[in-house]
């Protein structure tokens, strides 16, 4: 069963979540403007617009993040629930 400490760290953590990831793409983008000027070759700079266009798509699916942490949560107290109810 989660204890307060348990759930406290939780709500902690969505609210860091929150500042950590724009602070991330700031650092990010501010970084890959910089290596864009740079020519490393047909490879490399096809290498470096992969990795860019993960990344992006990382920080795009890190928009659903706190969805799917209460959606988890909500899982994880029913089963906890249940259990405990079946254990009576």
């Amino acid at each position: 069963m989660l204890s307060a400490e348990q759930v406290i760290a939780l709500v902690v953590a969505l609210i860091v979540v929150g500042f950590v990831i724009p602070i991330g793409m700031n650092i990010y983008y501010q970084g890959y403007s910089t290596i864009s000027n740079v020519n490393l070759g047909q490879t490399g700079n096809t290498t470096r617009t992969s990795l860019d266009t993960a990344v992006w798509g990382g920080f795009k699916m890190a928009t659903v993040l706190p969805t799917i942490i209460a959606g988890s949560a909500i899982i994880a107290a029913l089963l906890i629930g249940f259990v405990l109810w079946r254990a009576r």
